[in-house]
């Protein structure tokens, strides 16, 4: 009774055409949603929770999630169980308007400044957690930016190249670096690392032959 009594505050309150509910973007004027053309939702968590709803108060009919353009980016997992399911003559659908619409999983920096050196800064946001987001993809205006690194072109010839074999009994390998321009190389868990990488190609050679009779 109370399930059937709040699915029909939803009704009854949104004004809802029977199986549609309609989603707004981030960037959308906030405003309390009801799934509505005129008022939607904010969120797929909301259309979700809307759907599994009014299935559990009976409902089965299909249903149609439409996403408007825009982005809509979510901080966690959109997490779809087995009650969310419909059937091949109820099906449930969530449809965006072409590839404008894009469901987006990284967080918007904004509040970009020039530097007197050129270049242009911003503060990475933080996470839930308090913590800085580490990310190792940018995209501006829609499109991958290139990382920063060093050097801007080629790679790093070592000096010197020791071939080390491994084995059971040494498991380890050494690689050859050249020295630092700048004075000793920092520790490994220096903050002077923190958010670098460093790529190293490989190659491997495996040794085979064929047994001979004594």
């Amino acid at each position: 009774m109370k399930t059937a009594l709040s699915l029909s505050l939803i009704l009854a309150a949104g004004l809802l055409e029977a199986g549609d509910l309609y989603l707004a973007p981030a960037d959308a004027p906030a405003r309390p949603g009801d799934g509505t053309a005129r008022r939607p939702f904010a969120s797929l968590t909301q259309a979700r929770d809307a759907i599994r709803a009014a299935r559990r108060a009976g409902d089965r009919n299909a249903w149609t999630v439409h996403l408007a353009k825009g982005d809509y980016p979510v901080s966690a997992p959109v997490v779809f169980e087995p009650c969310d399911s419909g059937s091949a003559d109820a099906p449930i659908t969530y449809a965006g308007e072409g590839a404008d619409t894009r469901i987006m999983g990284g967080i918007r920096i904004g509040g970009w400044a020039e530097a007197p050196e050129g270049y242009w800064v911003a503060d990475i946001p933080a996470l839930p957690d308090g913590s800085r987001a580490y990310f190792e993809s940018l995209y501006v205006n829609g499109r991958r930016a290139v990382r920063a690194r060093h050097p801007n072109a080629g790679f790093f010839s070592p000096q010197a190249l020791k071939q080390t074999i491994l084995t059971n009994a040494a498991p380890r390998a050494e690689y050859a670096k050249p020295p630092s321009p700048d004075g000793p190389a920092t520790s490994r868990r220096s903050p002077a690392r923190r958010g670098k990488s460093c790529a190293t190609p490989r190659w491997w050679s495996i040794t085979t032959g064929t047994p001979r009779a004594a």
